[in-house]
């Protein structure tokens, strides 16, 4: 059996501003690309605020002796840009051609991420009067699927599972796998009809067949993308943590620091808002249309891309925040409670000793 038409797609997640406004952002774009931005509205999923959708001009993928491939770009209103390289399978290819190729695809990955920068780069310049607190990340998320649309000669899923060894795919081995190791990489697979397949892991995924395909992928691309707002407030709460702890090191709670604990105060409740924002929309952005199937593959999705722990990880330490800077306020409160207590006191003393001295 060969491949005869397939594609990899790979995804990358950049962080470029905390909200885009879309409109003015389409705008932008508008007048730098050629073909203005459309929106594609994938048919099971229902997201909220539709990103812009944008086809630029092909882009070398940082893939050694890979030609140019066709760039999607996505920018989301949470600030999130989505680049996804399309690159065509060399045809015909059999199964250990398919491993080696994506041995390559997978070994290239951080050459993939620094193409996806450059372009992130030029495109959050170009819509920065559309961003608030405009900031190109450092953090972003990877993900790559193996898309599987034809072979010769034609099989269903069931065979084409027999014929190809799936983890080596997945994980771009050329060398053997142990049983243990290949039922880890391929126990989330889901197969609608007799002729569709899914398999996802926490870094790859491979489609088989062709109907679908477009959904699937905007499935994958938002559960990415959440995946990495999960990881911005991770770090911006773990760097506000840092920051407390580094202030409580430096000098000790006073009155003179009440003003400095106030500002954090409101910066930890806009962190708490901002999470809380963000987690809604993890539970909330997909909305299934009756459609199980896609349901199922979005579960397996978000567990394999670990987001509960993150999710759990998140709100631990924004409890952990909350719960220190509680303690700070009211150590605070308490020390001018006290001075306040303090002066009444002397203030009855004061009022003692001049109606002494009166009646004196």
């Amino acid at each position: 059996m060969q491949i005869t038409k397939g594609r990899v797609f790979a995804q990358r997640f950049y962080d470029i501003a905390d909200e885009v406004d879309l409109p003015l952002a389409e705008k932008l774009l508008k007048e730098q690309q050629r073909q203005p931005p459309e929106v594609r509205k994938a048919r099971h999923l229902r997201i909220p605020h539709p990103p812009l959708d944008v086809v630029l001009q092909r882009r070398a993928p940082g893939i050694p002796d890979v030609p140019a491939a066709e760039v999607r770009l996505r920018v989301y209103d949470v600030g999130v840009l989505a680049i996804t390289f399309e690159i065509a399978l060399p045809s015909p290819l059999d199964a250990d051609g398919l491993v080696r190729f994506a041995a390559r695809v997978l070994e290239s990955e951080g050459a993939i991420t620094d193409a996806g920068r450059a372009i992130a780069r030029e495109v959050a310049a170009a819509v920065v009067p559309a961003s608030k607190d405009p900031k190109l990340s450092e953090l972003a998320e990877d993900y790559t699927i193996f898309a599987i649309e034809t072979t010769e000669p034609t099989v269903d899923a069931e065979r084409f599972r027999q014929y190809l060894d799936l983890g080596r795919v997945l994980l771009g081995e050329v060398g053997a796998l142990s049983a243990q190791e290949r039922g880890e990489v391929t126990e989330r697979w889901f197969s609608y009809d007799p002729n569709q397949l899914v398999v996802i892991t926490w870094n790859s995924a491979l489609v088989f067949g062709k109907d679908g395909l477009g959904d699937l992928l905007d499935l994958l691309e938002v559960t990415g993308m959440q995946l990495l707002e999960l990881r911005h407030y991770d770090e911006e709460v773990r760097q506000s943590l840092d920051g407390l702890y580094d202030e409580l090191e430096r000098r000790e709670v006073t009155l003179l620091s009440a003003t400095r604990y106030r500002r954090l105060s409101r910066t930890i409740l806009r962190l708490f808002v901002d999470v809380t924002e963000v987690t809604e929309r993890v539970e909330n952005s997909l909305q299934w249309l009756g459609d199980t199937w896609y349901a199922r593959v979005h579960r397996a999705a978000v567990k394999a891309f670990d987001i509960p722990r993150w999710q759990q990880q998140l709100e631990h330490k924004l409890d952990l925040l909350q719960e220190i800077n509680e303690l700070i306020v009211d150590q605070i409160t308490t020390r001018q409670n006290l001075r306040l207590e303090g002066a009444i006191v002397l203030l009855i003393v004061f009022e003692i000793v001049m109606a002494f001295f009166k009646v004196m």
